[in-house]
Formats: C-alpha cells, structure tokens, sequence
C-alpha cells in the first residue's frame, strides 16, 4: 500500500479555531467567535515568545554602520538579541568578530561612550523600539553588524490567505440603517442557530433592508 509521500499539511488560522471549537463540543457559529479566537491566538503567541526561545523565530540582519555610531534602532518585533559580530572587510579577506553582552549599569557606567574604534561590547535597551548599544561607537562606516535576533510570532490576523470583499449599492445616507439591520439579522440568526442568513439577493430581489438596491460584486483579493 503506497503512501502519500507529502508531509506538507497546513491548516489555516481559520481551520486550527474551528478545530479548537470542536475539541471543546462547540460550534463556530459567528464573526465575533473568529474575532475573539485570533485574539486568544495573538495573546497565546505573544506568552509563548515571553516564556523562551522558539527556534523558528529567531532571524539575522545585518546593519552597516557609519562613522560614530553609538546605537542602531532595531524593529518592535525584536525580543531579544542572542548574539552580535562586527563583519570586517579587508580588500578580499571578511573577519567576524564576536562582541560580548554586558548589562545597562556597565554601559552607563562607561566614561566616553563616544570613544570610536572597532565595537567590541553591547547592550541591548528593551524599549517598545528596542535600541542596540554599541561599544566603543564605530570608527569607520564600512563595518557591518551581524545581528542574531528572537522576534515576535506572527500574528493571526486572519483566518485565511485571501479576503471577500462584498459590494453593495445602498440609499445614500442610509448605511448606518442597513449596517443595524444586518447585525441585527446576524444575532437573531445566532440566536436560534439559523446557519444563513440572506443580505442581498439581487437575482430573487430579495434584501435584507429596503435601502439596500443590489450586490454589485464579490471580489476575492489576495491578502498582502
């Protein structure tokens, strides 16, 4: 008996929260449960990269550095930095060399924190944008910074790789009725377990609200 030969299965955001409703003996019955469980996700995922190092999430980035530079910016999904070399280039032969961590009381403490030569320490400032010192500041601009760095989980923002954009045409200054009518269907129709509920029908001339005229369109657009 042959066997499948993939091992490429990848549920979607969509499908681990229905999978999760069902383990529970629940239903995934509204907008406002995707909303709540890609939040419980999100939350999930951030307690996750708070508790230690998860493999997939660490990445390299290199900066180049100019003349006197005493800090680099490094993005708000950094957590944590694991290591930094300083790549030095010499016509055609590259050098890596390791910098050593040290705390904030040694580098505050340091007496001239401008003094450039070749960086050999680093502290890392863990503010909402996370800032890279460097010590002493660069005395060149041609030195890179190999920088091994912990980042955030991505989010799931949502339950699939595409969105439905759906067009309506409606009475103009009447949307806010329309948009009442529609979740009040939607929670009426939670409410008593009803699996659809008809917004706009143009073929049947059927609609939710009367100041809703026709759908005009439904796009699949692939999200960025």
């Amino acid at each position: 008996m042959a066997t499948s030969g993939s091992s490429d299965f990848e549920p979607d955001v969509a499908e681990y929260v229905e999978e999760a409703f069902e383990r529970c003996g629940l239903e995934y019955r509204t907008g406002y449960d995707g909303v709540t469980a890609r939040r419980s996700l999100n939350l999930l995922f951030a307690d996750w990269a708070n508790r230690g190092l998860n493999q997939w999430t660490v990445t390299n980035s290199t900066t180049t550095l100019s003349q006197g530079d005493e800090f680099i910016d490094l993005t708000a999904t950094t957590i944590d930095v694991l290591d930094v070399v300083v790549r030095r280039t010499d016509g055609s032969n590259t050098t890596d060399i390791a910098m050593e961590q040290i705390g904030r009381s040694e580098y505050w403490n340091l007496p001239d924190k401008s003094t450039q030569s070749r960086p050999t320490q680093f502290f890392l400032d863990k503010q909402i944008t996370p800032r890279l010192y460097i010590w002493p500041a660069s005395e060149n601009s041609t030195d890179q910074l190999i920088i091994n760095r912990l980042v955030r989980i991505e989010d799931a923002d949502a339950g699939d790789n595409n969105r439905s954009i759906v067009a309506l045409d409606i009475t103009s200054g009447k949307h806010k009725e329309v948009l009442e009518a529609i979740a009040g269907a939607m929670n009426a129709a939670s409410a008593i377990h009803k699996p659809m509920v008809v917004i706009a029908d143009s073929e049947n001339s059927e609609f939710i609200h009367i100041h809703i005229t026709a759908c005009v369109g439904i796009d699949v657009i692939d999200r960025p």
